[in-house]
């Protein structure tokens, strides 16, 4: 069940955070305006609009309905739902943005999963969060028993987030930090700086690998399993494949490519126990499945949803 209910009961509570730390508040917009990509962007757990307001995010997805009223007082649609199941179809948004969402969620792998499946190829994820090895997420670690909204969070380090997103097929391209002091310390906008470890507010940019992307993958893993004639297979396949996607489509050639790597993964998990085989092999059929989806009927449009 989605932890929403802190957020109904304390609702004005939760709003006055932002007026009583405006300073800490507007370092935390700056800091996600820093990764953000030009791609429209819906945000995940928008709770009452907070972030997506001010990033000019036009659409949300929230289980909180007090929550999801005060959002659309601030001129965005919201959509039920919780970030493990997002109402979304395959390879449809260009964007997904969470704060301090991952914290919250009952199943965060589940949630990284639903990102990578509702994205486009190459499309991004931004997550903000209190790092928990930072000031400020050492104190909420210390102190959650005693909070009406951190009672119930999981907090997580950087490094933990970047495997997470890592193993689940993203790229980590850019990490900022921010909020460098004790929360009550913060009296003045605070500045944004590159990589993580010293600021507790921590912004991670990570691109959904594509079809080329899986490729270096898997022959970096066959390289460190000393399997080189493989590596060489795909290096073969790839250079045939030149060109391919001009003539066929581009579904059509990641496709190929796809069912090539799944064919290549097979064997080394018939030759290796190891588990990055299987998780590469989960996300490159299911990619695979995605790209001829494609081909059978193009691209769905994202459902009509009504607003809350």
């Amino acid at each position: 069940m989605p932890k929403i209910r802190p957020f109904e009961e304390y609702t004005e509570r939760y709003e006055n955070w932002f007026e009583k730390h405006r300073y800490a508040y507007l370092s935390e917009i700056n800091a996600i305006k820093s990764v953000m990509p030009q791609e429209e962007c819906v945000e995940v757990g928008v709770g009452s609009g907070r972030f997506a307001e001010p990033l000019g995010i036009k659409l949300g997805v929230e289980p909180s309905k007090r929550m999801a009223k005060i959002a659309e007082s601030r001129g965005i649609k919201v959509i039920e739902g919780v970030a493990e199941d997002l109402p979304f179809p395959d390879n449809s948004l260009e964007c997904i943005l969470m704060v301090t969402t991952i914290c919250f969620v009952d199943d965060p792998e589940k949630a990284i999963k639903e990102a990578y499946r509702v994205l486009k190829p190459n499309g991004h994820i931004i997550i903000g969060f209190i790092d928990r090895e930072s000031k400020i997420g050492r104190e909420y670690e210390k102190n959650k028993d005693k909070s009406v909204f951190y009672r119930e969070a999981n907090f997580f380090s950087t490094q933990e987030i970047v495997n997470l997103l890592e193993r689940n097929g993203f790229k980590v391209e850019k990490i900022v930090q921010t909020l460098f002091r004790r929360l009550e310390e913060v009296d003045s906008v605070e500045p944004v700086k590159e990589g993580f470890g010293e600021g507790s507010f921590v912004a991670i940019r990570a691109r959904k690998m594509d079809a080329m992307d899986f490729a270096e993958k898997v022959k970096g893993l066959a390289e460190r399993l000393g399997e080189d004639k493989l590596r060489e297979a795909i290096d073969r396949f790839l250079t045939l494949n030149e060109g391919i996607e001009k003539t066929r489509g581009e579904h059509f050639a990641k496709a190929g490519i796809y069912g090539f790597l799944e064919g290549i993964l097979t064997t080394l998990k018939l030759k290796h126990e190891d588990e990055e085989i299987s998780e590469l092999l989960s996300l490159i059929k299911k990619a695979r499945e995605i790209e001829e989806a494609f081909l059978r009927k193009g691209n769905p449009p994202i459902f009509e949803q009504k607003p809350l």
